[in-house]
């Protein structure tokens, strides 16, 4: 097995770390009322569906990759000590400047 960033082999005996990184949209804040639930969303989901349907596949990647994307990672033990660092970096400023954490709802 080599580490996916610096592509060093992860020897026997060395504890390999999983990196996954979700990268989606962040949903603003909606509010779905008895109203909404009652629409009928059948025009809306043709109209999208045919929006799909007249796209080539490397459009409908891009679109789809600016919803939702998936990263996964395979790391030594010093490539997760350096993540690890700058993590905790990005939290310690976020702290400092009195920004809560973000939401992952």
């Amino acid at each position: 097995m080599n580490c996916s960033i610096c592509k060093s082999e992860i020897l026997p005996g060395k504890q390999p770390y999983i990196l996954r990184i979700d990268l989606f949209a962040a949903p603003d804040d909606l509010e779905i009322t008895e109203e909404e639930m009652k629409k009928d969303r059948r025009a809306e989901f043709e109209r999208l569906i045919e929006q799909l349907e007249s796209m080539d596949a490397e459009a409908v990647r891009e679109e789809t990759d600016k919803v939702f994307e998936r990263h996964v990672y395979l790391l030594c033990p010093i490539c997760r000590a350096r993540f690890h660092g700058l993590l905790r970096d990005v939290r310690t400023a976020r702290e400092g400047r009195g920004q809560p954490p973000p939401s992952d709802k």
